[in-house]
């Protein structure tokens, strides 16, 4: 289910009316209260759900159709974004992949009622995407504003993406009664949905044998409560709480079963193939695990509840990466090191960053191995233009060194798989080695020079040199002059992402695709 919160469900305790048939059907499910999506937007999500790796490693990752086609089942997606189409390789595996971009939820069932129809009497799966209720909230009426009497829509038309709502809101037009509007639209499309899901389950209901349903969502929404709107821009709950149901064949009576463990969108894949019944030998790695033990009576009092869960993968303002853990969350941005701490329990909506007075070794050490990635302390150069070759020499040695992506510090990262450039690249910062004894770093500048270099390991500059064409001095933290030119040097925190989606994506130029993403505001 597409961009849905859970929160926006009356059984998490909503005040709208939008989702009796989703309540109904949560009331005979397993309801994972504590889930999470590994990304605030639709391709990188999906991806983890549908291998059970996470978002980079899942790219190349065997697909859950591709597991359970070799266990003898017939299988099938419909689906309805642009970042499902079939040129991504989400359809590997499946013997029938349905993609129509946009398509609404009515249409969805159909599709899909017919498929199981035809595929009654044979062990199968099918994975069903639902677009509702993203952007653009238009259902039909009566849903489509079922919820917006009272409401001054103001300047929001009909149809609109991110990119209209904040040029609006940066010119003053957006009121609360207009932020209001546009919720309340957003509200109207999971009401939609939710009729058609009733639909859904009737069919799927008359089948015959066992049918186990999974629900699950890919991300949320943002209406402002980190003062931002849509998605794929935050890390916060609003974007990265991940509706996660379990319906067991023949449903589970005197539900919702409520399970607070925390878990992850990466855990779906284990917890089909084994409820599948794939013997264990055929089941392919994973990053997750299987929830099956915490479907029975009683649940698993041994599951983990402290694995460090990964988030990441935004693309609407500056990369950053975050883990879950023991009931918190903890964010990095890679550029400028800024760094957040959030206790979930007391402080659900993220409100309080506790970074500036927490030890945050422990969650530097959780983030690297939610990612695999180095994380630690270590030294920011920003240089500010071309300059002269230069060389960091350090008293100890240190872990690494490079340039930070200049995309990480960009509000909106280049498209590369679909076929966008970015401005710059690392090439064009710098070209940096690190000596065999690991204490020298030379540094020498690119055509355009403008961007960071990282040294991962030293704790400050004492004892720490420039050399350039003018001599050896001292480095010292602050504005300085490196190869001649002003720069500055600054401590912090470093992550170095080792990989990317979009260097693991890059293909050829598709316009259909491109002329999707740009209608839903992608690109611009």
């Amino acid at each position: 289910l597409d961009t849905l919160r859970p929160d926006h469900l009356g059984v998490n305790g909503y005040a709208r009316d939008t989702s009796p048939a989703l309540d109904r059907i949560a009331a005979q499910s397993i309801v994972f209260t504590r889930a999470w999506a590994p990304a605030p937007r639709t391709r990188p999500s999906f991806r983890t759900a549908l291998t059970g790796r996470w978002p980079l490693a899942a790219i190349t990752a065997p697909t859950l159709a591709s597991v359970l086609a070799r266990a003898g089942f017939t299988t099938a997606g419909i689906v309805a974004n642009v970042h499902l189409s079939p040129r991504l390789g989400f359809d590997a595996g499946s013997s029938w992949w349905d993609y129509h971009d946009g398509a609404k939820a009515d249409a969805q069932v159909e599709r899909a009622t017919r498929w199981l129809e035809t595929h009654a009497d044979e062990d199968a799966f099918l994975f069903l995407h639902f677009m509702d209720p993203h952007v653009f909230y238009l259902p039909p009426e009566p849903w489509r504003d079922l919820f917006t009497a009272g409401l001054d829509r103001g300047v929001v038309d009909d149809r609109f993406n991110r990119w209209l709502v904040e040029e609006w809101q940066e010119r003053g037009l957006l009121d609360d009664d207009a932020r209001a509007f546009i919720e309340a639209r957003y509200d109207g499309e999971i009401a939609w949905l939710d009729h058609n899901l009733a639909r859904l389950f009737r069919a799927v209901d008359a089948l015959p044998g066992d049918t186990l349903v999974i629900l699950h969502s890919d991300h949320g929404e943002e209406f402002w409560e980190h003062g931002g709107y849509e998605h794929n821009h935050t890390l916060y709950d609003e974007l990265t709480r991940a509706m996660l149901w379990v319906r067991p064949p023949g449903g589970w009576s005197g539900g919702p079963h409520r399970i607070d463990v925390p878990v992850s969108l990466v855990d779906l894949a284990p917890t089909l193939v084994e409820l599948a019944g794939v013997p264990a030998a055929d089941r392919p790695p994973t990053d997750g695990r299987s929830l099956a033990s915490l479907l029975q009576p009683g649940g698993d009092p041994a599951f983990p509840r402290d694995r460090p869960l990964q988030l990441g993968h935004l693309m609407f303002d500056r990369e950053r990466w975050g883990v879950v853990r023991d009931g918190g969350k903890y964010i990095l941005q890679t550029a400028s090191g800024h760094e957040e701490l959030y206790d979930l329990g007391a402080d659900p909506g993220e409100q309080q960053d506790l970074a500036a007075h927490a030890d945050l070794a422990p969650w530097w050490e959780a983030l690297s191995e939610a990612t695999g990635w180095p994380v630690g302390p270590g030294l920011r150069v920003r240089l500010h233009g071309p300059a002269e070759p230069f060389t960091l020499r350090f008293p100890q040695p240190v872990e690494a060194a490079g340039v930070i992506d200049p995309e990480a510090a960009r509000e909106r990262r280049a498209n590369l798989e679909w076929g966008e450039v970015p401005d710059h690249t690392r090439a064009d910062v710098a070209a940096v080695s690190l000596s065999a004894d690991r204490r020298a770093v030379r540094v020498e500048p690119g055509p355009w020079a403008r961007g960071t270099v990282y040294v991962l390991g030293p704790t400050g500059v004492a004892g720490a040199t420039v050399v350039d064409a003018a001599g050896e001095r001292r480095l010292v933290v602050g504005p300085q002059l490196l190869g001649g030119r002003r720069g500055a040097v600054s401590p912090g925190t470093i992550i170095v992402p080792e990989d990317n989606e979009a260097r693991r994506l890059a293909a050829e130029h598709d316009p259909d695709a491109i002329e999707a993403l740009r209608a839903l505001g992608y690109l611009e």
